[in-house]
């Protein structure tokens, strides 16, 4: 509504409410408030968005003819810096064509010696200088895969890899300790960075077809950007894989009172992870469990029960599942919900990063209370048995003891 629109409906409100009575004209007053401060608000929200926009132009960013020009020159500097052996791309912040005043700068090598083959097909011809990888999505999170090498006239790969079985996996961790030298000695997240922060440096492999684990970003809302358009035109271009690894709750995170492995002990053995303190390894390898206490505003409504009840010891991976579905479930995603819900159930019923039946107990129980709110009683109470089944077993095994 604009100023005229908003004149015109005054007029005809207060020609309309002069033929009736007191109550009407008061009704129709409290409608024209109504619709008179909507209006204001949307006014001032646009008005503070355009001072904000400008702001940001003139003061940080710089105009959108400066932004254009950065990107440019970037996709200039990139193309020009190609070769058969590798390709360069500028990127976060910066390669966005945002110049900002303590950004990083990120660049990204693609590797041509490396390629992720999207299914393995045996009259495919290899390419004798390259080494190519196959997926494989076991044991892993959204958002990671694991790349099985599947041929290579590399010495040095296995170098980078892990066995597991008769296969050879890439290893991000020891990648990136190959990576990183004097002066790009810090491991930043997928990248190799220097020692002040600047320069964040990372290695990507291309895969040319689109992978499973990225298809949910094809098919979600197009309501905003990227458009349909754009989207095909990544697709085309296939997807970059970049070495990552510890920052999820993988089977190489420890919790207390677990047993080290096999694989823990060569983990613990790189060069990278020698050189770590205690409190460094901690921050790395661990992951605790949520302590929670009784009456804590912390701890969602819907756990408070079973957290005051329980041992209020919850294992950090159902809890984020927890968390998940009970987002979805107050904002009415039904189907995100139901997703959610079988993560977690999964997640409980393959015992995932919990230490005894302790933890199980409590996880359990919230499973139970996940299935009671979208009302599958049936399912609850299976839970909750089970739950009630395992305390038997801890009191059984705590009287033993005490005997």
């Amino acid at each position: 509504m604009n100023d005229q629109l908003c004149y015109i409906f005054f007029k005809y409100v207060h020609t309309w409410a002069l033929q009736n009575d007191d109550n009407i004209k008061f009704i129709m007053f409290r409608i024209f408030c109504s619709y008179y401060m909507k209006f204001i608000t949307e006014l001032e929200t646009r008005n503070a968005s355009l001072a904000l926009y400008q702001y940001l132009c003139h003061n940080i960013v710089g105009t959108e003819d400066h932004v254009k020009q950065i990107r440019l020159m970037n996709t200039v500097k990139d193309n020009l810096s190609h070769s058969n052996i590798s390709a360069k791309i500028t990127s976060g912040s910066f390669g966005e064509g945002l110049q900002m005043r303590g950004s990083d700068l990120d660049i990204m090598v693609i590797s041509n010696d490396m390629e992720v083959l999207a299914c393995e097909d045996p009259h495919i011809v290899f390419n004798l200088n390259k080494t190519y990888f196959a997926t494989d999505q076991g044991e892993t999170q959204p958002g990671f895969i694991r790349l099985r090498v599947v041929r290579s006239n590399c010495h040095d790969i296995r170098k980078f890899c892990e066995q597991r079985g008769r296969y050879f996996y890439f290893s991000s961790t020891a990648f990136k300790q190959a990576l990183s030298t004097y002066s790009l000695p810090i491991i930043h997240g997928p990248c190799v960075s220097d020692k002040t922060g600047f320069y964040d440096f990372a290695i990507a492999v291309h895969a040319q077809s689109w992978t499973e684990p990225a298809l949910k970003w094809l098919t979600r809302s197009n309501n905003g950007w990227p458009g349909n358009d754009v989207k095909q035109t990544i697709v085309q271009d296939g997807v970059l894989f970049v070495p990552n690894s510890l920052s999820k709750c993988t089977s190489e995170k420890m919790q207390p009172l677990k047993k080290l492995t096999h694989k823990h002990y060569e983990l613990l053995n790189l060069n990278l992870f020698r050189k770590m303190d205690i409190v460094q390894l901690w921050k790395v390898f661990l992951v605790d469990h949520v302590v929670s206490i009784a009456n804590s505003t912390l701890i969602p409504i819907e756990l408070q029960i079973e957290v005051n009840s329980e041992i209020g010891r919850i294992p950090p991976v159902v809890y984020a599942h927890f968390l998940c579905f009970l987002c979805h479930y107050h904002l009415n995603n039904t189907r995100k919900c139901r997703e959610s819900l079988q993560d977690l159930k999964l997640t409980v019923d393959e015992k995932y990063v919990m230490v005894d039946l302790i933890d199980e107990v409590l996880s359990y129980s919230i499973l139970g209370k996940s299935f009671q709110l979208i009302g599958d009683i049936e399912s609850a109470n299976w839970a909750y048995l089970q739950s009630k089944e395992l305390k038997i077993v801890i009191s059984r095994d705590l009287s033993r003891v005490r005997h």
